[in-house]
């Protein structure tokens, strides 16, 4: 074999995009060769091409077995190692070649990247800048570094790094999307629409741009109560469920005599908030087929109508003649703020449930429900959810504390043992109807933004919300009351971050509602 020829024949197969060839010619050579450290690393090269990470990495293994400073092959395996989100492992290879060679910067930006998935922002953001010294225009790292900005909450520096991107590249659909992020965060709203709208026109050759931009714009209008364009642009969100286009409801077609599949997309408390929607559909002479979480169906059986119930994981056995999400029956029935059916309660508790919770309250003193915590898999848990020791002196009251948590914290089971008049259910709230009748028990609940929260609303109890600066858009702005549950009073954080001022006016109004009055 002549082994240049061979070596230039693969090379040109590569650089032609005759993938599966030039992988064949590798091979040829490494037969005759097994040593050769180009074609070990254009094979693993190739097989990071066909996203085969595990196998690319032998590859390169062996290059660094024959030649521990083969630079190119500790690059490769450093992004073997950050696709298969093993990211200490690829700055370990990273690390390495920086020593081999200190003047290949964009390994500052490989590194940064990995510690930017690893939630080390602020030691992301210094190897940002090490490459942004150099190349003040990399536009990808400077978008980087105002990522980890924005991760840390600094807002207004992000700002600047977006700022700096569009300056430079005025067609960067990102740094508008996330700038319109920033001026959301706070409170720049007419700005961050701006922003949304800027990133639709730079993105719109890209559906998958500009849908994720119409979204954002979607919830931002929302939020703000400009229900028109927000819901049309909320249907924009990827759902997880993909049926025909040709079935799908939007409200036109007239459904007396037509079966319609409402499917479960969201959150439990999105579920009970849109399912007041389910007996309008009925009142329109349609069939109803559900998709209900397992622990909402006795509670959405009280709606008292009737429907089926399909699994939405059997799609492929599903008849129907429409199709809708239930969160996008807002839509379809053209809501507005001021059409919003909010006539409650819309859930009820069967009465034996109800009696037995009754049977172990003390009516001797006021009975509260409390929720805390939110799901910690949704993605703005960590804003929404707050502690026991954050809320600790409502506990100083002369009431009854009820606990409607599930799952308490290794803090939280710590500090509960030291409150004598918190109670805890545990197991025994498992299902939604279980703790309604609780819920339907107490005279007041006091939640954070979650399903409990929407449950309690449902069921008409006076419940009172803590809510974050920037809430979910169910609770609108700068408002104290909830077009969707008359019953609801909304408390909301002054600051980011900030319980404190939520729990002192809690506390002063506690003392009015129920010792003063």
């Amino acid at each position: 074999m002549d082994l240049n020829k061979s070596l230039n024949l693969a090379n040109q197969l590569l650089a032609s995009r005759k993938i599966n060839e030039a992988e064949t010619t590798f091979k040829e050579i490494l037969n005759f060769d097994p040593k050769n450290l180009h074609a070990l690393n254009n094979l693993g090269n190739i097989c990071m091409e066909k996203k085969n990470f595990s196998e690319g990495m032998v590859y390169f293994d062996k290059c660094l077995k024959y030649n521990k400073n083969f630079f190119w092959a500790l690059i490769n395996k450093g992004t073997c190692h950050k696709y298969l989100n093993q990211y200490s492992q690829a700055i370990d290879c990273y690390e390495k070649t920086l020593k081999l060679n200190p003047n290949f910067i964009e390994t500052f930006y490989y590194i940064g990247n990995c510690l930017l998935k690893l939630h080390k922002y602020e030691e992301a953001i210094l190897h940002y800048e090490k490459i942004i010294k150099k190349k003040p225009n990399h536009v990808s790292a400077i978008f980087n570094k105002g990522l980890c900005f924005e991760k840390l909450k600094r807002f207004e520096i992000a700002l600047e790094n977006y700022n700096k991107i569009i300056h430079i590249k005025k067609s960067y659909f990102l740094a508008y999307l996330h700038k319109g992020i920033c001026l959301r965060e706070i409170h720049s709203f007419e700005d961050a629409i701006n922003s949304y709208n800027k990133a639709i026109e730079v993105g719109s050759s890209i559906s998958n741009f500009k849908s994720v931009a119409k979204y954002n714009l979607g919830c931002l209008q929302l939020l703000m109560g400009n229900y028109k364009d927000g819901w049309k642009n909320y249907e924009y969100r990827e759902k997880k469920v993909k049926f025909s286009k040709n079935t799908e409801w939007k409200g036109e077609k007239n459904l007396r005599n037509k079966s319609i599949f409402i499917y479960n997309e969201q959150g439990l408390g999105d579920y009970i908030k849109y399912s007041r929607y389910l007996p309008m559909l009925k009142n329109l002479g349609a069939k109803i087929i559900l998709s209900i979480p397992n622990n909402l169906l006795p509670i959405i059986k009280s709606m008292d109508f009737d429907f089926e119930i399909l699994d939405i994981n059997k799609k492929n056995q599903l008849r129907f003649d429409y199709h809708c999400s239930i969160a996008s029956l807002p839509f379809t029935f053209k809501t507005s703020i001021d059409n919003i059916p909010n006539s409650v309660p819309y859930l009820k508790v069967d009465k034996k449930i109800k009696e037995f919770w009754k049977k172990k309250i003390d009516k001797n003193k006021k009975n509260i429900g409390i929720k805390w915590t939110g799901n910690q898999n949704y993605f703005d848990d960590k804003n929404r959810s707050t502690n026991l020791y954050q809320l600790k002196s409502l506990f100083d009251l002369p009431f009854n504390f009820h606990s409607l948590e599930i799952d308490y914290s290794t803090e939280d089971k710590t500090f509960k043992k030291n409150i004598k008049n918190l109670i805890c259910y545990d197991k025994e709230l498992l299902s939604f109807e279980n703790t309604g009748g609780l819920i339907e028990n107490m005279d007041l609940i006091i939640s954070v933004d979650t399903s409990i929260a929407h449950l309690s609303g449902a069921l008409n109890k006076s419940t009172w919300i803590i809510l974050s600066k920037l809430p979910s858009f169910s609770w609108l702005i700068d408002r104290q009351d909830s077009p969707w549950y008359p019953s609801v009073r909304l408390y909301r954080q002054d600051k980011i971050g900030d319980w404190d001022g939520v729990v002192k006016n809690i506390k002063e109004n506690l003392n009015i509602k129920f010792i003063l009055q």
